[in-house]
């Protein structure tokens, strides 16, 4: 295959990048090098730790070879074990964010530039644009939360990692909670889930990564794994 039928992969520091589809001239940004000295790509150790940086912001564009690129994507995992990051600025270009935040224990605000269509940031918070679906909280946000009462959604792996994270106040807008939302928040107490959840993504996995934790839901306490059986239930009812 000729070069200029495969996908254009570079590095600039601090990022690797690749071409999200031939000819686009837009790019994900793959792996983070040498960045925060303990940590390459989906957990990776090297000994580098004199190019710690305690805030990245995402670039816009970058060039390459003379070559202009826009960066749309961050791919997943890009971020973990980041222990020294502090704060991630996303730039208006990316479009897309998988979820990478796994033991960033220092990572207390994720912003978004305002002319970003499609995320934004509610007090260090990441959100889609209409702040309808929380995508992350920081590990290092806080221990109480409230989520804002127009939130539908919890996405996957949203507190994901929240060591520190003790209580947590549902609205009764959200109907969805995604898979691995409570993964690893090893202090959380009671959640109250409101009346209006339709779809709960939990699973027995998490039980040895949560505390005896117990979900109130419709006056009952439930174990994860016990709403997990419960919605998937009523999923496969509703498809018969």
């Amino acid at each position: 295959m000729s070069v200029e039928n495969e996908l254009a992969k570079f590095d600039i520091y601090p990022f690797e990048y690749i071409e999200t589809e031939i000819g686009t001239k837009e790019v994900a940004i793959t792996k983070a090098k040498n960045v925060f000295g303990n940590f390459t790509f989906y957990g990776e150790r090297n000994n580098d730790n004199s190019n710690f940086k305690e805030v990245i912001k995402i670039p816009n564009q970058i060039e390459n070879n003379s070559v202009q690129y826009t960066v749309v994507k961050i791919n997943h995992s890009v971020f973990d074990h980041c222990e020294r990051l502090e704060k991630l600025i996303v730039s208006p270009s990316v479009r897309k964010i998988d979820w990478g935040f796994w033991k960033c224990f220092n990572l207390a605000s994720i912003e978004v530039d305002k002319d970003n269509p499609h995320y934004c940031s509610c007090d260090g918070v990441l959100f889609d644009k209409n702040r309808k679906t929380l995508i992350a909280y920081p590990n290092a946000k806080g221990s109480k939360y409230k989520i804002p009462d127009r939130v539908r959604k919890l996405n996957n792996k949203s507190f994901k990692g929240c060591i520190d994270l003790q209580e947590l106040t549902l609205p009764d807008t959200i109907t969805h909670i995604g898979a691995n939302a409570f993964y690893g928040c090893m202090k959380l107490k009671e959640v109250i889930l409101p009346d209006s959840l339709q779809k709960f993504g939990g699973y027995k996995g998490e039980l040895s990564y949560l505390p005896p934790t117990i979900f109130k839901y419709k006056g009952k306490d439930y174990k994860i794994n016990e709403l997990a059986e419960i919605f998937g239930n009523q999923e496969t009812r509703k498809k018969q």
